[in-house]
Order: C-alpha cells, then structure tokens, then sequence
C-alpha cells in the first residue's frame, strides 16, 4: 500500500500550518486523496514537490507582488526574499507602524526594499518618485545599518526628516535592516531656500512639495524618546523570525538533498 502521509504529519515535515497546506492543496499545486474527512498525502508526490525550485517563494511569500515565486533558480538562505515571510513581516511592521506613529520599512543589507512601506508620510512619498533620490535612499539605508551608533540618535534622511534602524541578524551576519522613521525635526519646516533646492533636486514642481511639507510624522522631545527602545525590538522581533525561517530553509534543503540521493 501507498505510504501516505497526514496533514499533521505534512506540517511537521515542512514547518508550516494547516492553513497554508490547505491553501496549495486547493490550488493543485501539491496532490492529496480524501481518507473519510481527512487529507492524505503520498509520500512519492510530497518528495517530488520538494525538488520544485518555486517551493520556498510558495511557502515564504503566496501572495506578494514584489517579488513573485518562481523568479530564483535554486533555494539559498543568504537571500533575504527566501529567509523574510514576506507577508507576516508586512503585517507586524504594518501595526507597529500604526501604532507608533512613523513609517516603517525593511531592506536588505544592501539597501535595497524588502517590504513595502508602512504608513508613509506623503512627503517621502513625493520624494520616492524621483529614481535618483530611490537610490539616495537606498544608500542612505546602507548607512544606516553600518551606524553602529544609532541605538542612542536619530539621523537626518536627504530631506532632513530622523530615521532609526533596527538591525536583523542571524549569527554573525547581517539579513536585514528595519527603518522606522519618517519624523519631522523641531526646526521643521525647512526653510524657504531649502525647500526651492529640494524641488530641484527632486524635479518636482515646487507648488507640490510645498503641499506636502508638512505631510510629515511629528513628534516632541518625550515621544522620540519612547520610540527609541521599539527601534530595536522591531528588529529583534523580525530576527527571531529570520533565525527560525532559516532552519527550516537548511531542514528543506537537506530534505531535497536526501530525496535526491535516493533517486
């Protein structure tokens, strides 16, 4: 007879829950026969399913759009789409976001968007259109994660408004970097001459980035000061989720391996 395995059995193989086997037994993705009111799995089809190279996009991130499965070629856990689930970070940093009252978002170590921004203020929003100031940015990121001062300061962006980070590691490496910030200084606004000069710099028309100048996050001298301790611990949180996504990655690889060698 068929070796068959269970929806149980399934989940603690692969280290996911029953709503998101359900969800790629539905869509035809994985075969499963009806055993009375329960799902059975065999154990032939399951091993065929671990060598498909789209499985780990399948199980870190369904239902994203930025970074669909399917576009990497072999699993690797240094890469940060594979390690992050995409849309359970999404939602913590959404919340954390609301809640505090800043915007949020997480980058790999080389600066680069894992996420999509949480409540943006709608001036960083004007700047973000400008593909020169997206790669500003995007350095400014990296600077970030080298500041290895930042648990104590808040650091002024190109447009002056205070960013902190929170650092995602797993051992000795860097995976990523939470950016919570998006606040307006005391002295804000700029001045006059400053905000001419960003317009520029920002090839917007000016009438527009006065519109949203003040489309910023505010806050005074106590409530930076409650935030500093959350700038960390958000990314604490996501490195707890990091080191656990990466075992699992490693179990699956070494489960592909074994399947491999047994072919």
């Amino acid at each position: 007879m068929e070796d068959l395995l269970t929806t149980r059995q399934l989940q603690n193989l692969l280290k996911v829950d029953r709503t998101t086997i359900y969800r790629i037994v539905k869509r035809g993705d994985l075969p499963a026969v009806r055993v009375g009111n329960q799902w059975r799995f065999s154990r032939k089809d399951v091993e065929a399913w671990l060598n498909d190279t789209t499985l780990l996009a399948e199980l870190s991130s369904p239902e994203d759009t930025l970074h669909p499965a399917g576009t990497m070629t072999a699993w690797d856990s240094s890469n940060a789409h594979f390690i992050f689930p995409l849309e359970c970070v999404q939602r913590i940093q959404d919340a954390f976001a609301e809640i505090l009252g800043v915007t949020i978002l997480v980058t790999n170590p080389e600066g680069t968007e894992i996420t999509r921004s949480s409540n943006p203020c709608g001036l960083w929003d004007v700047a973000m259109t400008a593909p020169e100031f997206r790669e500003t940015y995007r350095r400014f990121w990296v600077e970030l994660g080298a500041d290895r001062d930042l648990h104590t300061r808040l650091r002024p962006d190109p447009l002056g408004l205070l960013w902190g980070r929170g650092l995602i590691q797993h051992g000795d490496q860097l995976r990523g970097i939470s950016i919570v910030g998006g606040i307006a200084p005391q002295d804000w606004p700029p001045e006059d001459a400053r905000i001419v000069e960003l317009a520029t710099e920002l090839a917007v028309p000016e009438p527009t980035l006065r519109n949203s100048i003040e489309q910023v996050h505010h806050s005074d001298t106590t409530g930076m000061e409650r935030l500093q301790p959350f700038i960390q611990r958000i990314g604490d949180i996501l490195e707890h989720i990091v080191a656990e996504r990466v075992e699992i990655v490693d179990r699956m690889e070494s489960i592909t391996e074994l399947t491999r060698l047994e072919l």
